[in-house]
């Protein structure tokens, strides 16, 4: 059977991420832009559809974002082709946001982590 080989680059805020996935994909490598920033600028784009619309960024609800994360990531990466694909953070980063947040998260991505590896 053939598999998709994932190899996440993760780390701090402005550090480089997101440019050094431009620059694989550039070069034709498969990658997956980070969920989190999708997520954000959809909530954006239909609050300046609609003026009601009610936009969660993460610091106002961590938890319900990671969940919201979580399964946008793992819908997102059953797009991906077999062969190598790098991706911009993904499942396992909810765990640091948990920790910084001092929350739980929810049990499904405990589980799914644990089943990813």
């Amino acid at each position: 059977m053939l598999k998709t080989r994932k190899f996440i680059i993760t780390g701090g805020p402005h550090s480089g991420k997101s440019s050094v996935i431009r620059q694989l994909e550039a070069w034709g490598i498969q990658v997956l832009h980070e969920t989190a920033r999708t997520i954000i600028m959809e909530d954006q784009a239909k609050r300046d559809m609609d003026p009601s619309f009610r936009q969660l960024y993460p610091w106002e609800d961590q938890a319900i974002f990671c969940v919201r994360c979580h399964e946008r990531q793992k819908e997102r990466e059953k797009g991906l082709k077999h062969g190598l694909a790098v991706l911009d953070r993904s499942i396992i980063d909810n765990l640091a946001y948990a920790a910084v947040a001092r929350i739980e998260l929810d049990k499904r991505i405990y589980r799914d982590i644990a089943d990813a590896h």
